[in-house]
């Protein structure tokens, strides 16, 4: 099939800090060449015509429409997990554009040159746009090419977490900050590290925070930068996850803190600090700036 171009800046090197990379097969599926509508609440389908089309909703009692992407790829697990808690809220329709690949480490880095788009499916078979570039690319192929306008654009379930110190290089928060620019609210949520990577109750929380928010969300793109929120859930071996901590975003680690540190739900402990807060068991809520600090 014939897919569509957009140019972005030109990118640059960095560390992926991730401590699992997850990189899922890139599942393809057939285009479309029409406007109809797949099941169920499918994202756009890529057109052949000059311009891409976006489809409408198959469930018209839909009154909210989310943005979902990621910086792990679009067949990864913890988009997956996302979009199929997503799925069950009621009101809710899910339109997923992610990157074709694991792009972990990039920020809010885009692509010099092409970036192609082709139709694709999450890992259990969720009609997608794959956007072969950054997450940053991906959500500005939803807004400029597919012309998507949701009401909130939810980055994730990453695979690692992104505490305050590293949230400039994480393509998660990228994915996010693209989407604050373009006046829609943004979560960007990632499961912390563990013997296995908790994407459910990284899901499970996401969901929780749409909930709380839901009222308040604009019903479309905004003319103003709307906010950024990054949501850190643990993945405990032992216990359960022991709450959520909503606190200020921690610029610096502190003596004897690690970033990639394994979450305690066990302690009995209740920092104030985002990293210690999520060392010690709990979820975190900070809310980020919408630009990198350099």
């Amino acid at each position: 099939m014939r897919v569509k171009t957009v140019r972005g800046s030109r990118p640059a090197l960095c560390l992926t800090l991730a401590a699992v990379v997850i990189t899922g097969a890139l599942e393809a599926c057939s285009s479309s060449s029409g406007e109809g509508n797949p099941s169920p609440s499918p994202t756009p389908s890529v057109s052949r015509s000059t311009e891409a089309k976006p489809l409408s909703s198959s469930a018209a009692a839909a009154t909210l429409t989310v943005l979902v992407t990621n910086d792990d790829g679009v067949s990864a697990p913890g988009i997956d997990a996302l979009v199929q808690s997503l799925r069950k809220v009621s009101g809710v329709t899910v339109k997923v554009v992610a990157p074709a690949s694991n792009q972990s480490g990039v920020g809010g880095r885009t692509t010099a040159g092409a970036v192609t788009f082709t139709n694709a499916t999450t890992h259990s078979g969720y009609p997608a746009v794959s956007v072969n570039g950054t997450p940053a690319d991906a959500v500005n192929v939803a807004f400029s090419k597919l012309h998507l306008a949701p009401n909130v654009v939810i980055s994730g379930v990453n695979a690692g977490q992104n505490l305050g110190p590293v949230v400039d290089i994480s393509g998660t928060v990228g994915a996010a900050r693209v989407g604050a620019r373009m006046g829609v609210p943004a979560l960007a949520v990632s499961s912390g590290t563990g013997k296995t990577f908790d994407y459910a109750a990284g899901a499970r929380y996401a969901v929780k925070w749409l909930a709380a928010v839901r009222a308040t969300l604009p019903k479309g793109p905004s003319s103003s930068p709307a906010s950024v929120v990054s949501l850190n859930v643990p993945s405990c071996s032992k216990g359960q996850v022991r709450g959520e901590l909503t606190l200020t975003r921690q610029p610096k680690l502190l003596a004897g803190q690690s970033i990639l540190g394994v979450s305690n739900c066990l302690s009995k402990l209740r920092p104030t600090t985002e990293v210690a807060a999520f060392s010690d068991g709990f979820a975190t809520l900070v809310t980020v700036p919408l630009n990198p600090a350099s």
